[in-house]
């Protein structure tokens, strides 16, 4: 690799952790996106970078190894450290231990570790002699496709069921009334999008708030909003799926969301900025009863079963 060429590729990792970090609002999380960032950074560069030198398999390739385990664990703690101090709980040792808040930081290791992968494949294919490269790229073609095409039926097949609802024809305020007056129960609405770190954490704990509401008197409605971004809807599916979020789906734009909350009241200047995640409570008349609710915790459930 040329010398020019390396030093712009080490300006990959700096730029992935610039970004990482520059999302932070808080100490506990700048630590924390630090360690991720790093860890996603070390990962993709690391292994391509031996892959393109070949020393893979030497003594650089032992050393990346071992750094990533101590970036994965660092990453793992500082997280939980996190959660604990943004939800004003005490930091225990089980929470260090528990498999659901380990997901995240080794979901994204992998990310980015088959990212890594990928590219080093291509790095070897292409270093392959043309009789041969031809050979093996036909049948990688014939299993990228199948694995496209096996990966679309699997995003878009059904998933509703007596408890997940999907109804897409929600898109502003008076469909969000009506669903409220159609189930006769208070509704706690879920603003989010699947790459809003905030409203996935939520989404982890999730099973824990929703056994404090009395569903007798309480529905769900989760309002995905579209950033148009490709494959949007088909994330968010996978994650209503992978978190058990049962209640109503919905799926609208970004301006659409914008409208529901400005046709319920809301107002920048009193309410602060419109961002994800955001809640909002309706009673069963369809009437908007706090335009700007708490995130999910014990007292909002308890707020939810009283109205």
């Amino acid at each position: 690799m040329k010398a020019n060429y390396k030093k712009l590729f080490w300006l990959v990792p700096i730029f992935i952790l610039i970004i990482n970090v520059s999302v932070a609002t808080s100490f506990s999380q700048f630590i924390y996106f630090f360690f991720e960032g790093s860890m996603i950074a070390i990962t993709l560069c690391g292994i391509v970078w031996l892959t393109w030198t070949k020393n893979i398999k030497g003594e650089a390739g032992k050393w990346l190894g071992a750094s990533l385990f101590i970036l994965l664990v660092l990453t793992h703690i500082t997280r939980i450290i996190w959660l604990c101090i943004r939800g004003g709980n005490e930091i225990l040792l089980k929470h260090f231990v528990r498999t659901d808040l380990m997901e995240p930081t080794i979901e994204h290791f992998v990310g980015s570790l088959v990212a890594a992968l990928v590219v080093s494949f291509l790095i070897w294919l292409f270093r392959l002699p043309k009789k041969q490269l031809i050979k093996v790229g036909g049948t990688v073609g014939g299993l990228i496709l199948t694995g496209a095409l096996t990966f679309t039926w699997y995003v878009n097949r059904d998933l509703s069921s007596d408890e997940i609802f999907f109804q897409y024809g929600i898109t502003d305020l008076d469909g969000v009334r009506g669903l409220a007056q159609e189930k006769g129960k208070t509704l706690y609405v879920d603003f989010w999008h699947s790459g809003c770190k905030p409203c996935i954490e939520q989404f982890m704990v999730h099973q824990e708030f929703s056994s404090q509401v009395d569903h007798g008197n309480v529905h769900f409605l989760f309002v995905g909003a579209d950033l148009s971004m490709p494959g949007e809807k088909q994330r968010q599916r996978l994650i209503v799926e992978k978190y058990d979020l049962k209640g109503t789906h919905a799926f609208v734009s970004r301006e659409a969301f914008a409208e529901i909350l400005d046709s319920a009241g809301y107002l920048d200047s009193v309410h602060g900025t419109k961002a994800f995640p955001h809640y909002m409570i309706l009673d069963s008349a369809g009437e908007v009863v706090e335009i700007k609710a708490g995130k999910p915790s014990r007292l909002v459930a308890q707020r939810l079963n009283s109205l």
